[in-house]
């Protein structure tokens, strides 16, 4: 990573410079400070840099569409975005599969777009591609390794499904929808228990979410989960599910053409679901 070696070069100039002067001992402070100066201001640089490509990429899946060709291009055009930051993918880690998962998750939300459109084909190649970037994107992004998660579970794997999510959600905090899509899916695999014990962890952290509790109440009394509850993020993920009045409402208010929900949105920052049925 050029930051690092530029760093360590600016330290072992700093560091001779200091040992000529006052011996080899105290050249290791003068190394030090400049080694940590000019790796933090490199990284503040860079990351702004990529924190700006995913920004500007956001915005342009905010955009306004009406018609379905415009939502193509619009995701197109984002993905291109997003490609820019790979210039800086020797500059620090992880860049590179930050890049991936969001390009991934764009790549399901074009996918579930072609399913609604019973375009059967062109939907499970479109699934291929974002199971491609979604399985490089990197171990902590939670958001990622999620929907990858969703990839499996439509394409009928359950044991990639599952493991997913196990990646996911040590790096989740918070997120009280993450652990619920989590239960739906092992409860999906009819493993009730586990989804049970899933609900539970979401609840350590998130105690007082309305929408864990009665997941947890539905499956203890050994009802069905209603994902409905979780509006408009669990229709991002399964626009499929969404009724029609509701999605009629949604566009009234927008003052547009119905549209199906667009996935999920690029992060805008640099790394740091209908419980009844079976979408696939």
């Amino acid at each position: 990573m050029y930051i690092v070696l530029i760093s360590l070069g600016a330290g072992l100039i700093f560091y001779g410079l200091g040992a000529w002067m006052a011996g080899w001992i105290a050249g290791f402070i003068p190394g030090l400070l400049a080694a940590g100066v000019v790796g933090f201001l490199l990284f503040r640089k860079v990351s702004g840099e990529v924190r700006a490509v995913m920004e500007k990429a956001a915005a342009r899946l905010q955009a306004p569409v009406t018609t379905e060709q415009a939502q193509e291009q619009m995701i197109e055009e984002a993905k291109k975005i997003l490609l820019s930051a790979l210039i800086y993918r020797r500059w620090w880690f992880a860049i590179p599969e930050q890049v991936h998962g969001q390009i991934g998750q764009l790549s399901y939300a074009e996918a579930v777009r072609l399913k609604l459109q019973k375009k059967l084909t062109p939907y499970k190649e479109k699934l291929t591609e974002a199971k491609t970037s979604l399985a490089l994107a990197w171990s902590r992004d939670w958001q990622s390794n999620m929907v990858l998660g969703l990839v499996h579970h439509r394409e009928g794997q359950v044991d990639a499904a599952i493991d997913a999510f196990k990646k996911a959600a040590p790096s989740v905090s918070g997120q009280p929808m993450f652990w619920g899509i989590y239960a739906w899916v092992l409860l999906e695999a009819r493993k009730r228990d586990e989804a049970l014990q899933v609900l539970a962890s979401g609840l350590k952290t998130s105690p007082k979410d309305a929408n864990l509790i009665a997941m947890q109440e539905a499956l203890s009394n050994k009802r069905r989960a209603d994902m409905k509850i979780w509006g408009e993020p669990w229709y991002n993920l399964f626009p499929e599910e969404i009724p029609q009045e509701v999605l009629m409402e949604m566009a009234r208010k927008a003052g547009v053409a119905p549209q199906r929900p667009r996935g999920p949105v690029p992060q805008k920052g640099p790394p740091p679901m209908r419980g009844g049925g079976r979408p696939r």
